[in-house]
């Protein structure tokens, strides 16, 4: 068993040591199976949303979920947090390319979704065949027909949305935040720190719990910037 426990979470968890492999075999989204109390967390298995429960898991309880992505940073989407509170889960895991990462409630019920107190290293398994059968492809494209190809992905990538946007409103306690749908990054200045979180499309809405009362998010997208600024009136009574 392994072990994360940040100074910054209420629980501690201990995990398999090859439950980040297992999780990312499983497919983008499921259930969590282990042991809990109040203070500690064990995980030791994992299973896909379309997987059936086994007889593997009859002394095992659903202690959380997990999200796999292939890229990006370690952070909970609306859809995930939709899920996690769904299921009145203790944990939440998210792998995304070569990291991962856990999740808990803080002692007052608030929720870190942006980023996770302890990032993990998870290494992403080579594709070998994958490279090789792409590379194949490519190579039986005639020259005048795979410029072609090539120009039009290039034009694509280039493709912005002209108009960018970004709101960002309270709800219990907790700022979530949506912007358009582009490639850039997104800055989130509370006090003396900033983060900043590359956005691509599809990626258009988190949840942030704010430190401070005054807080500025930034989008940027080449040499475009929209700003907001949050102001938490309430606090300031």
């Amino acid at each position: 068993m392994r072990m994360w426990s940040p100074p910054q979470s209420p629980v501690r968890i201990e995990y398999a040591a090859g439950l980040l492999r297992e999780t990312r075999a499983q497919g983008f989204s499921g259930a969590l199976y282990g042991l809990k109390s109040d203070r500690e967390i064990r995980v030791v298995a994992a299973r896909g949303d379309r997987d059936a429960r086994d007889a593997a898991l009859d002394r095992l309880e659903a202690v959380g979920i997990f999200a796999v992505r292939e890229r990006g940073e370690v952070f909970l989407t609306e859809q995930d947090l939709e899920r996690f509170e769904r299921a009145s889960a203790r944990v939440a895991l998210v792998i995304a390319g070569s990291k991962a990462g856990f999740f808990v409630h803080d002692q007052d019920g608030s929720l870190q979704s942006i980023q996770s107190y302890q990032e993990l290293p998870c290494p992403v398994p080579l594709r070998r065949r994958w490279r090789t059968s792409r590379a194949s492809r490519w190579a039986g494209i005639p020259g005048v027909a795979a410029a072609i190809v090539a120009g039009t992905l290039s034009a694509c990538s280039m493709l912005r949305n002209p108009e960018m946007a970004i709101t960002v409103r309270q709800d219990s306690g907790q700022l979530r935040v949506a912007w358009s749908s582009t490639r850039g990054t997104l800055q989130i200045v509370d006090g003396a720190n900033t983060t900043s979180i590359r956005v691509v499309p599809g990626f258009s809405t988190l949840t942030y719990m704010p430190g401070g009362e005054d807080i500025q998010i930034r989008l940027v997208s080449g040499d475009k910037i929209k700003t907001v600024r949050f102001v938490d009136a309430g606090a300031a009574r």
